[in-house]
């Protein structure tokens, strides 16, 4: 049973609710992994979108496919019924307060239904405008709620940087300055590294990496995820790869510069577990930091899922590794050339972003995700 124990999973934009139909396609096939007591099962999930069609679709999905009812009341559109123009200004700032009020208390009224701490995930897209924007603007309506009580984490989609929007880089590095701000935990997914023949495909891909990782014996654990992967408040980003068997994962996660990049990470695979694979994980990783232990790497043995089959030889890594450093670095390198040009200014000025308060997030995000990370690299 999905217990009250299990966290409160929001999905925000349309690459949230997307990847969600996945992720809720799998947890219900995954043994042991049933909802709340009632009939049809309720995922114990809130829906948030500035449009209505890719919420319809995917609640008429898995309502017909799966036998999944979505409530009424734990799915929020905006009646303007209208996009954030792939701007972060946009989707944070241009909300209407009924719109806003009814997130508040949505979430409320879900944190409050436990008499225990809750822990809280936000599944959004780092590039667009409502998935960037209104996400961060939930992230921060969701940490009020849970004050310190419970862990909040956002699994964040990061988009391929071949096409896309050419806004992108200024919404991602906005959206990571929230992330750090406001979360415990940031798990990134870098769409190209992940393979799929379709975008239905990717996201399956992504949900069953993302499921993986956090799922033990007792349904999902976001406590189990940080004190594994994410132990370090200064170090708290992990990044999701997948292959179809050990000896691919190489092409499926980016090279690393540095002989020395592996902080913490796990490795779920459909094999038995072996020594050796906690090494061969290592070696595609380019080595551990030298002042952690040999113990970095938790080798888990996936649990039994009608979704994979049990024999599938799959394997799924949460990786907290230095490389965060360079990717997001290359995010501020392109924002601020942007920036400092006056590209696209005009969609965040008219929402009350200007030029300083980008080149401030620039900087906030130099010192407080890059440059921690530098340091455990090199640090002895």
């Amino acid at each position: 049973m999905l217990s009250l124990d299990d966290p409160l999973i929001v999905h925000v934009g349309q690459c949230g609710i997307q990847l969600g139909s996945a992720m809720w396609r799998q947890l219900a096939g995954l043994d042991d992994m049933l909802y709340n007591n009632e009939a049809p099962p309720t995922p114990r999930a809130i829906l948030i979108d500035t449009e209505p069609k890719p919420m319809a679709a995917m609640r008429h999905d898995a309502r017909v496919q799966h036998g999944l009812l979505f409530k009424d009341q734990l799915c929020i559109t905006d009646k303007a019924a209208r996009g954030r123009g792939g701007s972060w200004a946009m989707g944070y700032a241009d909300n209407s307060p009924e719109f806003l009020e009814q997130i508040e208390n949505t979430l409320r009224r879900e944190i409050e239904y436990s008499d225990h701490s809750v822990d809280v995930i936000i599944v959004h897209s780092l590039a667009g405008g409502t998935g960037s924007g209104l996400g961060s603007r939930v992230m921060e309506m969701t940490r009020g709620q849970l004050g310190r009580q419970g862990l909040l984490a956002a699994a964040s989609v990061v988009a391929d940087p071949v096409g896309g929007s050419p806004m992108r880089s200024i919404n991602e590095i906005l959206a990571l300055q929230r992330i750090e701000q406001t979360c415990d935990l940031g798990i990134l997914v870098e769409n190209g590294f992940l393979q799929g023949s379709s975008m239905k495909a990717l996201n399956t891909e992504i949900a069953a990496a993302l499921i993986d990782v956090m799922q033990t014996k007792s349904g999902l654990s976001l406590d189990d995820f940080q004190c594994v992967v994410c132990p370090m408040p200064t170090l708290k980003f992990a990044h999701i790869y997948a292959a179809n068997a050990l000896e691919d994962l190489r092409m499926h996660i980016p090279p690393t510069r540095s002989q020395n990049s592996l902080v913490a990470a796990r490795a779920v695979v459909g094999s038995a577990v072996e020594a050796s694979i906690t090494e061969k994980v290592t070696s595609c990783l380019g080595g551990r930091v030298p002042w952690n232990g040999p113990y970095n790497v938790d080798l888990r043995r996936r649990l039994p899922s009608r979704t994979l089959g049990e024999k599938s030889r799959r394997v799924s890594l949460a990786v907290n590794w230095t490389y965060t450093a360079s990717m997001v670095s290359e995010l501020q390198r392109d924002a601020s050339e942007k920036i400092r040009h006056g590209a696209f200014m005009h969609h965040y000025n008219v929402y009350g972003v200007d030029e300083e308060t980008l080149l401030e997030a620039v900087q906030d995000v130099q010192d407080t995700i890059v440059t921690p990370y530098e340091v455990a690299s090199s640090a002895d």
